[in-house]
């Protein structure tokens, strides 16, 4: 385990990394890093962090705003032709009836385009289109 600045231990995983805020909305602060293999992450910006380095610079920005450190999910390979190399997402909505209940009213399916390879929504220039559902009767 890599020692902090703060006394903190801390091991981050040999692969692929997503951040976010816990508590945020339309994926500002949200950083990908990329495994390089030999200790190195590398992030969009092209900023290089050991592991031990990039664990110091998490905890000291947790200091400030409570962050999300998770494995990055990729796509699976039949979206390659319609993706970026950023996430896609499913995003349902939901609405509270009448009977205090809640029903699902539409789904997106939301992709990044361009040389955003981080997140795939609107503030960034992200596309979606509608998922259509078939009904049994």
């Amino acid at each position: 385990a890599a020692r902090t600045d703060f006394g903190l231990s801390a091991d981050l995983p040999a692969e692929d990394l997503f951040v976010k805020l816990r508590e945020g909305s339309g994926g500002h602060n949200t950083e990908r890093w990329d495994w390089l293999g030999d200790g190195r992450y590398r992030n969009s910006l092209g900023e290089v962090e050991t592991q031990d380095s990039l664990a110091a610079r998490l905890a000291k920005e947790s200091l400030k705003n409570d962050y999300i450190v998770q494995p990055r999910l990729k796509n699976h390979a039949s979206l390659a032709d319609f993706s970026n190399d950023a996430l896609a997402t499913a995003r349902v909505l939901t609405a509270r009836t009448e009977a205090g209940d809640f029903e699902v009213t539409n789904a997106a399916f939301r992709m990044a385009i361009g040389k955003n390879t981080v997140k795939d929504n609107f503030h960034s220039g992200g596309i979606a289109t509608e998922v259509w559902t078939i009904q049994q009767a």
